[in-house]
């Protein structure tokens, strides 16, 4: 029993760790370090998934986030015309 319960915490502390590492934006901050990234051109693939697509891996709370601007219009408008 004592090695099922050692194994059960393993597996959970191992889940927990891929997936702090597996990308995406989790929080607040995330989106916003990936907004300023997309806005100003810098390498934003630290927020990809292995399928290399950015997602939301929760729900953000903005509320407390101060001078967010969003993504520019001009960087959307191109990154959706770069779509397949």
């Amino acid at each position: 029993m004592n090695y099922i319960k050692r194994l059960s915490l393993f597996l959970v502390l191992l889940l927990s760790v891929v997936a702090v590492y597996a990308g995406g934006i989790k929080n607040a901050q995330d989106l916003m370090a990936f907004v300023t990234a997309i806005n100003s051109g810098q390498d934003y693939s630290a927020y990809k998934n292995d399928k290399g697509e950015v997602c939301l891996e929760a729900d953000i709370d903005m509320a407390k986030a101060k001078k967010f601007q969003g993504v520019r219009p001009s960087v959307a408008y191109s990154m959706v015309r770069a779509l397949p």
